[in-house]
């Protein structure tokens, strides 16, 4: 079973440890990098666990009234498993629940092929171009909430 378990100073550390390829590496910053970067912005960092064991991380950031998953990582020797794609639902179920959260957003490296893969089978379109190294992706669908 995957969750989200939110980062704590009982498992930061735990967080850190977990890593990507060699190869990965150019497409996403480390934890540790992410996690400084988290105490600067209006953002929510989670420790992804499969039963009890750490296996990846996933970023929240709030920027502007839009909420965008900036971070998905899932070790090295956890990929393959499925817990990506599981992660991402869960974070999309998540911030969904939310009171006005009305915009899901990502950005994606051009050449991270996986990791566009992963976002456009959770829904995510293609919206516009950075820098022509990146593209930010949008998830497309219609926020429904009930009146308050």
């Amino acid at each position: 079973m995957i969750r989200l378990e939110p980062l704590t100073r009982y498992n930061w550390e735990a967080a850190i440890r977990l890593s990507v390829t060699e190869e990965q590496q150019q497409f996403i910053p480390s934890n540790l990098y992410s996690i400084a970067q988290s105490r600067f912005e209006d953002s929510e960092p989670f420790l992804i666990v499969h039963d009890e064991e750490p296996v990846g991380f996933l970023l929240i950031v709030r920027f502007s009234g839009v909420y965008w998953i900036t971070r998905i990582m899932i070790d090295q020797f956890y990929q393959g498993r499925g817990y990506g794609p599981i992660a991402l639902r869960k974070a999309i179920e998540l911030l969904k629940q939310r009171k006005g959260v009305n915009e899901i957003r990502t950005s994606v490296a051009r050449k991270n092929l996986e990791a566009e893969h992963l976002f456009f089978q959770a829904g995510f379109r293609r919206l516009q171009d950075v820098d022509g190294k990146e593209f930010v992706m949008r998830l497309e669908w219609s926020p429904h909430h009930p009146p308050a």
